[in-house]
């Protein structure tokens, strides 16, 4: 098998100082080490590309899990709220607060250790009826950054859609 040479091109003189600052940037000299730039920006092209993929994947994540916690939270103030009630003939308290504190006529403990915020560092948004309640998350009233999720004490999951029908 016969190597056949290339024979270089004729450009003019810009083209030839590009060919040469191409061969430049590819080109190795024998027993010379070392990446050469084209070589370096495949990789940094690569690096861009898995990061373009992965950062919203990443980030849609931790959105789903704060959302997940947010309603885990609501179900346990909602939790709270009814022990409460069926303490107090069915009804409900003018503020979250009140959980905090254990009746004194029974010497029960308190339904809530502590009252927690969303994910988003917002407080709950709570409104009593008296005989019923609605729990909703700041950015559901306008006031905070977050998912929108609602809970009534008609629901035993929050929802992203509004509270239930037959609130009381």
């Amino acid at each position: 098998m016969e190597l056949v040479q290339a024979t270089p091109r004729k450009v003019g003189k810009g083209g030839k100082r590009m060919n040469k600052w191409f061969q430049a940037l590819t080109r190795r000299t024998k027993g010379e080490k070392g990446v050469t730039l084209i070589e370096l920006l495949a990789v940094i092209v690569i690096i861009a590309v898995i990061a373009a993929i992965a950062v919203p994947v990443v980030l849609g994540s931790i959105n789903k899990s704060k959302t997940n916690t947010a309603k885990q939270d609501m179900v346990v103030i909602a939790e709270a709220l009814n022990r409460y009630a069926t303490d107090h003939d069915g009804k409900f308290p003018d503020t979250l607060s009140v959980l905090l504190q254990g009746d004194n006529e029974s010497g029960s403990k308190p339904y809530l250790q502590s009252i927690p915020q969303d994910p988003w560092g917002n407080d709950f948004v709570y409104h009593s009826t008296g005989d019923g309640f609605q729990l909703e998350t700041a950015a559901a009233a306008g006031s905070g950054s977050g998912d929108k999720l609602y809970l009534d004490n008609h629901m035993s999951t929050p929802s992203d859609s509004g509270f239930s029908n037959t609130t009381s």
